[in-house]
């Protein structure tokens, strides 16, 4: 099967395993086809706060079931997220957000980050904001992701001390997926953890090779 973008790839999935629990944490939990809905209300309400495809978003968050809702919406617009490390010193994590440039940075907390130029929005408002939202329709997309739409961007410390970004692209992503699923026979009965941070590159494997394929993933917040 032909997916254009990851977006398409998730739609399929949550539509084949809708009623399964998707991701579980802190003794909550959503299913695919809830996840799925819940996303499409996220892509509605970055619709409506300007962002277009090939925009970029940081995310300085904990985990929540909010959080992966809006990494698949992320997909379906096709604007490349980024995850800051909480614990960072402000002086790296100001970096990396001068080199992405975002559109939007969204936070669970008040930070001290000197970058006031970029516009924030908090995670709490987020969530009070979608409910009041319809899902997107495809018409809503001015322009569709496709496989060279960049779906993320990781930062390494580098060999310099200096954050480095690595953008990876929806085509990578499809491929890396559909190996995942193959090579670990991921099925309806799979279950999958989330121990990794989420700005950290082994939680890519946990979304995008486990969540996406139809895997539960059972999510861990740092202190767990």
């Amino acid at each position: 099967m032909y997916f254009a973008s990851v977006g398409d790839y998730f739609k399929i999935t949550a539509l084949k395993y809708k009623n399964k629990k998707a991701v579980i944490h802190n003794n909550k939990s959503i299913t695919f086809n809830n996840l799925e809905k819940k996303s499409n209300l996220i892509v509605k309400f970055l619709i409506k706060k300007g962002l277009r495809i090939n925009d970029n978003i940081c995310i300085k968050s904990k985990k929540n079931l909010d959080i992966f809702a809006l990494i698949i919406a992320c997909t379906k617009l096709g604007i490349s997220y980024t995850f800051l490390d909480r614990k960072s010193p402000t002086e790296r994590l100001s970096k990396i957000i001068q080199v992405v440039k975002p559109k939007l940075i969204i936070f669970d907390e008040p930070s001290n980050l000197s970058n006031s130029k970029f516009p924030r929005l908090s995670i709490n408002l987020l969530k009070k904001n979608i409910n009041k939202e319809n899902e997107f329709l495809e018409k809503d997309l001015l322009i569709k992701p496709n496989g060279n739409t960049i779906a993320y961007v990781m930062f390494t410390s580098g060999s310099t001390g200096e954050p480095k970004g690595v953008a990876i692209s929806h085509d990578q992503l499809i491929n890396f997926m559909l190996w995942a699923k193959e090579y670990f026979n991921i099925n309806k009965n799979s279950k999958s953890t989330n121990l990794n941070a989420l700005y950290f590159d082994n939680s890519i494997f946990d979304i995008f090779g486990s969540l996406y394929n139809g895997s539960s993933i059972y999510s861990f917040d740092r202190n767990e």
